[in-house]
């Protein structure tokens, strides 16, 4: 069932409304809700869906948006514990 909403088209985000009128998460514990659909896709693709395709070439952590990988390596958190 997760696949479907994880392939779920931006139409069809509607059916995901709640009582407040926010985009809830449909995988189940997660209770994640949003004010825009955009939002609610994007957490579905990249944190409840796990797809994240930035990873540091220092410590293998991956990421799911390119600027949280960035904000990692301006951290210096991998400088401090790979070198």
């Amino acid at each position: 069932i997760w696949d479907m909403w994880y392939n779920l088209k931006f139409s069809d985000l509607s059916k995901l409304i709640n009582a407040d009128g926010r985009y809830e998460c449909p995988r189940e514990n997660c209770g994640k809700n949003y004010k825009e659909a955009s939002s609610l896709q994007r957490h579905i693709r990249y944190e409840c869906g796990g797809q994240k395709k930035f990873r540091c070439m220092m410590c293998g952590k991956a990421f799911s948006q390119s600027t949280h990988l960035k904000r990692h390596l301006e951290s210096g958190v991998c400088v401090k514990y790979y070198l």
